[in-house]
């Protein structure tokens, strides 16, 4: 009888019984494990990597009758290339809730013992519960145990620090089952109606054939003409039922994540991610002409802007743009187990804009108005390479103006013009320090007038599949004569006010100079304002000390991707210094827009503290 239920002779092996079980809901085994680092093995509140497993056959299936905090602990036999832990040999196992897996009992046949050895790999085309621990299969309900990993535990306590990655994230939404598929699986034969005949019509296919009947009944179409008809309006449906179906505004369903161990080339949301930044053009600025540099580096940036406010907008219509937007949030815009499992839902249909009722987190016009600050002082950076070259052209003509009036003046004279001329070059730089500083608000008030936000009342449509936009030079120049046109008030008065104060100065001492030279005439500054493209060609400084010094070889490359490496604008979309002067004439409105302010923590000085600040600055005084 040896091996018997009557006897037990203790050798391990000598009664091997196999099983085959179902890894419990994690909300009874998870804090077995401590998540993070930790000092001390003391630390710990479990005693190893063990897990909760329900066993088939031998478990009742379902809570009522064995709850799964009472099932027993099942420990893990790791393959001999993992290790076991000494001599820092070690593996982790990858076991998640809803496993299948299988064993045998180190006990035998007292069953008390479980030894997980290998685990069950689920196929992509199967469906995953979102619940686990709901008793949705028992002794007397059968049903499919396939359990998501990321399954929310009825029991109300779901691991809040579990987020699903983008590379786990499926790139198109699951469809419920029978749903049509635009594009039959490969080799599958159609009918004569265009459909695939491994799977059952949907209503709307039998409502489109019946309607083209009637329709070609009317109008005594017969024959291939008949058919024809049929098997267009039966291939409509099936399109327009599967694009429904693959809307980010359809019901969620589960499906959404990449739990499979035979689909590890499915595309994920990462890998659209991915592709996308791969493709993001990166400016790159060339010395040999900043002015022009600066600006097709603004118009690259406007361009990455304008890309990226179209993903936005495609995420009301295409689901793998709404699950691989950079500006979501998890929370709010996706469906079910923290916005992952059932999908992407509570967004509104084509033709709106989402809105935080409707479940987005955060709606379109709030995404669009989030990118436009953060692009605002990148293109501001740009933008202050032409305010420079603007500085150094006003700065030059005005010294050039000035500067021949010392010659005609009294040496004791002659120190007080170059006081002036040290305060009037120190007016001019406080001027385009004040210009620069409020380019950001000026870019931002110009971006909000030229991007069409979108609106519940109505708004812009993303571009169609396949396209990117496209944002051409003469907008980089019309922006940029408007940005210099909405300064070119505080230029003018500070040049006019330098110029009344020379004259003022030659006003006074025009008696004593007067009897030696005759009439001092006065001084003349260029208009600044229509001298715009000569400002941005201006060269301040050329050095060449030996005058036979080759000058260096420019960079072709304007912009670099990482999947296509360097590239370089057309030659019709180079930056024309005369566009932006004439747009600078003739500017459009541009406003400033608020900037939030960064967070000023404070702290809140004692008496004696707040006494000493007093009497510091009182001192100052």
């Amino acid at each position: 009888m040896e091996g018997g239920s009557l006897f037990n002779s203790g050798f391990l092996g000598a009664s091997f019984n196999w099983w085959v079980g179902q890894i419990a809901d994690d909300a009874t085994w998870r804090d077995n494990i401590l998540p993070g680092k930790f000092e001390s093995a003391d630390q710990i509140p479990g005693w190893g990597r063990r897990y909760k497993v329900r066993i088939i056959g031998l478990h009742d299936q379902g809570e009522t009758e064995i709850p799964s905090d009472q099932l027993p602990w099942a420990q893990v036999m790791y393959p001999v290339t993992a290790g076991g832990g000494q001599g820092a040999s070690g593996q982790t196992p990858n076991l998640r809730q809803g496993n299948m897996v299988f064993g045998f009992f180190l006990d035998g046949q007292e069953q008390q013992v479980p030894v997980i050895m290998g685990v069950l790999g689920n196929n992509a085309q199967t469906q995953l519960a979102t619940k686990i621990g709901d008793g949705r299969v028992t002794n007397t309900q059968p049903g499919s145990l396939a359990t998501s990993g990321n399954a929310v535990s009825v029991s109300g306590n779901t691991d809040t620090n579990r987020r699903v990655p983008d590379d786990d994230k499926v790139s198109t939404k699951p469809k419920p089952p029978g749903t049509p598929s635009a594009s039959p699986k490969p080799g599958v034969a159609l009918d004569k109606f265009g459909r695939d005949p491994s799977r059952p019509p949907t209503k709307a296919e039998l409502n489109a054939a019946q309607s083209a009947r009637a329709e070609a009944d009317r109008l005594g179409e017969t024959g291939a003409v008949r058919e024809a008809r049929i098997a267009n309006a039966t291939v409509a449906a099936t399109r327009q039922e599967a694009e429904a179906a693959a809307s980010p505004a359809s019901p969620a369903v589960p499906g959404a994540t990449k739990e499979s161990a035979d689909a590890v080339h499915q595309q994920s949301a990462a890998d659209v991610k991915r592709l996308d930044l791969y493709l993001k053009k990166t400016v790159m600025l060339s010395p040999c002409d900043l002015p022009g540099s600066a600006m097709k580096a603004m118009q690259i940036d406007i361009e990455n802007l304008t890309k990226e406010i179209d993903k936005v907008l495609q995420t009301v219509f295409d689901y793998v743009d709404a699950v691989s937007e950079v500006t979501s949030q998890i929370s709010g815009v996706v469906g079910e187990v923290n916005g992952i499992i059932g999908g992407i839902a509570g967004i509104v249909g084509p033709g709106s804009c989402p809105s935080n009722a409707a479940g987005a987190a955060i709606g379109v016009a709030e995404k669009i108005q989030s990118l436009l600050e953060r692009f605002a002082p990148k293109i501001a950076k740009y933008m202050k390479i032409i305010f420079n070259k603007i500085f150094e052209y006003t700065s030059k003509k005005i010294n050039a103006a000035i500067g021949p009036l010392a010659d005609i003046m009294f040496p004791n004279q002659r120190f007080q013009f170059l006081d002036m001329k040290i305060e009037i070059n120190e007016i001019i730089k406080c001027l385009f320090s004040k210009i620069t500083g409020g380019l950001v608000g000026q870019i931002l008030g110009a971006l909000e007038d030229i991007v069409d936000k979108c609106d519940p009342s109505g708004g812009r449509t993303p571009t169609s599949f396949g396209t990117a936009p496209f944002v051409p030079i003469c907008s980089v120049e019309v922006l940029t004569g408007n940005v210099i046109a909405a300064n070119m008030r505080d230029i003018d008065n500070t040049v006019g006010d330098i110029t009344k104060s020379v004259e003022t100065f030659l006003n006074d001492i025009q008696s004593g100079l007067s009897l030696l030279t005759g009439e001092t005439g006065g001084i003349k500054i260029p208009d600044i304002n229509g001298s715009i493209a000569s400002a941005l060609s201006f060269e301040n400084i050329t050095l060449d000390l030996f005058g036979c010094d080759l000058k260096p070889n420019c960079a072709a490359s304007d912009f670099y991707t990482l999947q296509e490496g360097a590239g370089a604008a057309e030659e019709a979309q180079l930056p024309r210094p005369a566009e932006v002067n004439e747009a600078a004439k003739d500017p459009g409105p541009v406003t400033d827009a608020t900037i939030k302010e960064f967070a000023t923590p404070v702290r809140t000085a004692d008496a004696s503290t707040q006494r000493q600040i007093e009497q510091r600055t009182a001192g100052l005084a």
